[in-house]
């Protein structure tokens, strides 16, 4: 039938439908490639003929076309293509510019060739030439030819026919995906485009808008109105029946135009408010029981979590998202959990009523949903099922089948979760060591370091250094017993940590070091280490047990060495011969050839360089010339050197006239510069905090007070004793999988029915949420009040104060979990709340820092009587102090602890000579006037428990091998940038020391609702500084972790916000003044707000974290 109707109707030959006939009827594929061979052999030639035909040379192109369609080269015909398109008949300009479409790459040397003609085209009177030459440009126009088109392709945009209309809006949106710059002053033209009285040309400008809305949605904001009007005319049926589809109106329309909305108004009160109730009455009209509806309502579901929140809003979108999740299709779960993971970044508490359907999907047999709900656990991970969550995700990743994509993802989701919730040390050892025994390959190096960094620097902490010392210990036996060895990560942690910490009292004596040099010995040769770095790792921990050794080393220990010594790697052998010689020595002198471990320290980057300054001045003053920076070269637009001219030759024009023509022509196009208006801010600049617009505010429950009429008593907060604190005995890793504490008071009989094991699971991941599960939850969970209806365009009035203290937690789902010295002794926040009494509710004493999180130990706090010793014994090693000044007799170095209640800057003074030195008088002053004490803390005490005064005097003392002097600074100035000076005078030897301001801060725990309190009461705004520090792109925890390292605490972090808290030791003041920090990370700045009781405080703050976060 196909070739009765070819021939008759004379369309094609015999020769193309045999072509057709004879491929689709061939039994094997060396049979189609030699039928393709010979019909290319055949091509060659009659496209080679003179003569050929417009009508031939069509179908010849379209039999070329079937040809590159199976896989074949026939670029001897891509020229014949670009012929075609010169054409003046239709027919063969459309044959021609479909086989350059398909045949030819924006970079095509061929492209050149087409620039006139798509120029002549995209002129033309035809809307058939115009519409495909629009459909080139789209395809294949690169950075070179968009000079020469654009004017025209933006000059279509104004055409009479909305099908070139249409196209003209995608090629301009193609543009501005090659060349942004370029297309910024037609913008405002692309805006207007919103209004064209064709509905099909307003949906083709939606996806450009898309874009510009991601990139920066500053300059969009004022058409949100014109949006919002077209999706109410969309959903109230205003366009043709043509755009309908199952009855939706214009579905795709629908959804674009809400994503666009979403992209717009992310941060922004202002320009959110006017979404509300259209998104609303979207999800309304959608719910129609099909397919393209839940994709709107999806869309509307992630537009409410993005745009700024709206309670109604977010209700209505988790009653959508329920009808999803409960689906009994795979489809519409997928939905559902995905949506639900984006209101649960919003309020965990949504998360709590799906908590059974949840452990479902975890269990299901799709793989799909398994991870899309492995998403949802990590969004709603908190420090009270964290646990649970990570093992979970490690029986994912250790299911066969896991792709490496997915393995990858789960082993940074996990670590980042052990940084940011362990609930103690050794939980955190237990997961990386399974990290690196299930996928080594895997996890990156860094995570490795983290071990390194925790352990050095809780090297005081006995039980954690011997707990890593038993338990690699035991790996490494094992792995030597079988023959086995795992990736090169754990080996190297390993190594590292026997050789620092396996002492003889963590071994079982000098029988245990023996057999750990003889498992380090057999793992040399057990790694498949063709680098040799993992060998040197264990060398250089075989070389820290021989010096620790209390034994002779074994004859196997030299066995090993001498293989090395022998070995292709240079290193390996210098290591060898090193480690050889070492056990050789005596225990004494490798005592001090090999140096113990030290704390990771944060290295000082001096930017500037200041330490050359001396060898610039000598050479400057030898009459070397000063450096001049190179002025930045600017790229010359008009300049043609290395840009192609299209402008069209002009007939009748002399040479030379033709020359300064086409030059003012060529600089007319290219006088466009990209626009530098910095980008306007998309948050508002209001720069505080917005607790008073929002009724639930940063977490489940906020600020939601319990009505006055309301005859339930609120829940008393538990009792100490019954709380389980990070670090307790209740939090090891047996008892790490319930949420039971021990000491708890039974439940009551009323709820002593049988749990399933499926609501056992849903109580550890959700904190319990049913009835059945209430057995097992806490008892101090406090159940949830139920919400009035918000209205959706007035702003939600402050909430109401409650009657008695609920202390809520951010990040907890259903356990509530705060420091024990901070549960209910928080007062109301009620008008007649004085400040002194809302600062003597607070627990001043600062917290152990969180696992995870390194601290220097020069900058950790500790009791007075942990910091004598710990100072002693590091009189004993100059490692980490720094060298103040020396003299011939003495030299004096200094290291600045934290106390809990000062700031301390010991001075180890040590004698150089060879005998000791009498009557060294020590005198410490304050340029500022501060008072200051200063306590000698080796030998018998001096001026201990003497008033603190700007200068003070030791009395003469006796260096023997060397003494301690400890300064204690009780305060910091009111100096913006600057903590202290202070000047040190031992003997003939003069100093000079600046503390940092941030010596002086010291780390205040606090939970959101005590933040918010404080940050509301008049004292501190009052104080308000505001800063900016430069644009940042860090996540939550790497902002902590900055922020610590200036003894700021963070309260929490939602999407670009987060809030931190301090308090400051001041000089003269009985107790520290809190500081509360507000940050906001924006596209062009980070702003930072600063309020604190005393507006001087606030101007020391302020510089100081925005010089953190800037650097």
């Amino acid at each position: 039938m196909l070739t009765g109707r070819m021939s008759s109707g004379g369309a094609m030959s015999k020769e193309f439908v045999d072509l057709v006939k004879g491929i689709g009827e061939a039994k094997s594929k060396a049979e189609e490639d030699a039928i393709v061979v010979g019909e290319i052999a055949q091509l060659k030639a009659k496209m080679a003929e003179r003569g050929v035909t417009p009508v031939r040379m069509r179908e010849l192109l379209l039999r070329m076309l079937y040809v590159e369609m199976l896989g074949h080269d026939a670029s001897f015909g891509h020229i014949h293509a670009v012929k075609m398109c010169h054409g003046t008949k239709l027919g063969e300009k459309r044959v021609g510019y479909l086989a350059v479409s398909i045949c030819l790459h924006p970079e095509h040397e061929l492209m050149l060739l087409l620039v006139n003609t798509l120029q002549n085209d995209l002129k033309s009177s035809n809307q058939l030439e115009v519409a495909m030459a629009l459909i080139i440009v789209i395809r294949l126009v690169n950075k070179e030819l968009l000079r020469a088109l654009l004017p025209l392709v933006v000059k279509a945009v104004d055409h009479a026919q909305p099908n070139v209309r249409k196209k003209a809006v995608a090629a301009l949106h193609r543009c501005h995906q090659i060349n942004p710059a370029a297309i910024e002053e037609y913008l405002p033209k692309v805006q207007r485009v919103l209004c064209d009285k064709d509905p099909s040309v307003m949906g083709a400008v939606l996806p450009f808008l898309h874009d510009l809305a991601l990139a920066d949605p500053g300059p969009l904001k004022s058409i949100v109105p014109s949006l919002v009007s077209i999706l109410k005319q969309v959903v109230e049926h205003r366009l043709p029946r043509d755009y309908d589809y199952r009855r939706l109106p214009a579905p795709w329309i629908q959804i674009k135009l809400i994503q666009v909305l979403g992209n717009i108004g992310v941060g922004d009160k202002a320009a959110s408010q006017g979404m509300y109730e259209l998104l609303l009455d979207v999800m309304k009209r959608a719910d129609t029981g099909i397919n393209i509806g839940y994709a709107v309502i999806y869309e509307c579901v992630r537009t409410a979590t993005r745009i700024y929140p709206n309670v109604a809003l977010l209700d209505e979108a988790a009653k959508c998202v329920s009808r999803f999740i409960t689906s009994e299709y795979h489809n519409r779960k997928y939905l559902g959990i995905d949506a639900l993971a984006s209101i649960v970044r919003i309020d965990t508490k949504y998360a709590t009523e799906h908590q059974l359907v949840v452990i479902d999907c975890l269990d299901s047999q799709d793989e799909t949903l398994r991870r899309k709900t492995l998403d949802l656990l990590f969004q709603m991970s908190n420090a009270h099922n964290v646990v649970v969550i990570v093992e979970n995700m490690i029986r994912f990743l250790t299911a066969p089948g896991s792709d490496v994509f997915l393995r990858t993802s789960l082993v940074n989701r996990i670590a980042q979760l052990a940084e940011q919730f362990a609930p103690n040390p050794t939980w955190y050892l237990d997961t990386f060591n399974l990290l690196f025994e299930v996928c080594g390959d895997l996890v990156p190096y860094e995570l490795a370091h983290n071990i390194f960094r925790l352990l050095s620097s809780r090297e005081q902490d006995d039980e954690l250094a011997g707990y890593a010392v038993k338990t690699y210990a035991a790996k490494l036996h094992n792995w030597t017993a079988v023959a086995e060895s795992h990736h090169d990560h754990l080996a190297r942690v390993i190594a590292f940590v026997l050789g620092e910490f396996a002492s003889g009292e963590r071994v079982d004596g000098p029988e245990g070091e023996q057999q750990v040099m003889h498992d380090l010995c057999r793992l040399l040769d057990l790694v498949d280490d063709r680098e040799g770095v993992t060998r040197a790792w264990i060398l250089a921990a075989l070389v820290k047990c021989v010096a620790r050794r209390t034994a002779p080393v074994s004859q196997q220990v030299f066995a090993a060495l001498d293989r090395y010594q022998k070995s292709v790697s240079v290193d390996l052998q210098q290591r060898s011969h090193e480690l050889f010689t070492l056990c050789q020595m005596s225990t004494s002198l490798l005592g001090k050839v090999v140096p113990p471990l030290q704390s990771f320290r944060s290295s000082q980057i001096d930017a500037k360089l200041s330490f050359l300054d001396g060898y610039v001045s000598k050479a400057r003053a030898a009459g070397a010339r000063p450096y001049e920076r190179p002025e930045p070269v600017a790229e010359d637009a008009s300049a043609g050197g290395d840009h192609l001219n299209f402008t069209p030759y002009a007939p009748g024009l002399p040479l030379r006239s033709f020359a300064r023509g086409a030059d003012t022509i060529a600089q007319a196009a290219l006088a466009s510069p990209p626009s530098t208006a910095p980008a306007e801010d998309p948050v508002a600049s209001d720069g505080g905090l917005r607790l008073s617009g929002v009724t639930r505010k940063w977490g489940p429950g906020g600020f939601q007070a319990v009505s006055a009429t309301s005859s339930a008593a609120p829940p008393k907060p538990p009792p100490a004793e019954h709380q389980v604190r990070p670090g307790s005995p209740e939090s090891r890793p047996a008892e790490a999988t319930s949420v039971v504490s021990p000491t708890r008071p039974q439940p009551p009989k009323a709820a002593t029915q049988e749990v399933s094991e499926k609501e056992k699971r849903a109580a550890l991941l959700f904190g319990g949420a049913s009835a059945r599960a209430s057995s097992v939850r806490s008892e101090f969970n406090a159940p949830a009040q139920p919400r009035p209806p918000t209205p959706l365009k007035a702003d939600v009035s402050p909430p109401k104060p409650k009657q008695a203290d609920s202390i809520v937690d951010l990040l907890d789902l259903g356990l509530i979990s705060v420091p024990g010295s901070l549960s209910g002794r928080l007062p109301p926040a009620s008008a007649s709340s004085s400040l002194p009494d809302l600062l003597q509710a607070l627990d001043f004493s600062t917290a152990s820092p969180p696992i995870g999180s390194v601290f220097t130990p020069a900058l950790e706090a500790a009791p007075h009587a942990a910091w004598h010793g710990w100072l002693m014994s590091h009189a004993r090693a100059p490692s980490m102090d720094a060298l103040i000044g020396s003299s011939a007799r003495l030299q004096c170095s200094g290291l600045t602890v934290l106390d809990d209640n000062a700031t301390l800057y010991a001075v180890i003074i040590r004698n150089v000579s060879a005998s000791p030195v009498q009557q060294v008088p020590v005198q410490v002053a304050s340029p500022s006037g501060l008072p200051l004490s200063v306590e000698r803390w080796s030998g018998p005490a001096l001026n201990a428990g003497q008033p603190a005064r700007p200068a003070t005097v030791l009395p003469s003392i006796a260096v023997g091998e060397r003494e301690l002097c400890v300064v204690r600074v009780s305060g910091a100035s009111f100096e913006p940038g600057r903590g202290h000076r202070l000047q040190i005078t031992v003997d003939d030897v003069s100093a000079v020391v600046d503390l940092p301001f941030h010596h002086f801060l010291r780390p205040l725990p606090l939970v959101t609702e005590q933040f918010g309190r404080l940050w509301q009461r008049g004292e501190f705004a009052s104080g308000e500084v505001r800063s900016q520090a430069r644009a940042l792109a860090a996540t939550a925890a790497s902002l902590s972790a900055t922020l610590a390292g200036v003894n700021v605490q963070v309260v929490q972090t939602i999407n670009q916000e987060t809030i931190a808290s301090s308090k400051v030791l001041v000089a003269g003041a009985a107790e520290p003044v809190p500081v509360l920090v507000h940050i906001r990370q924006g596209p062009a700045s980070t702003d930072v707000c600063v309020r604190c009781p005393q507006r001087a405080l606030s101007e020391c703050v302020a510089p100081c974290v925005s010089n953190a976060l800037s650097n």
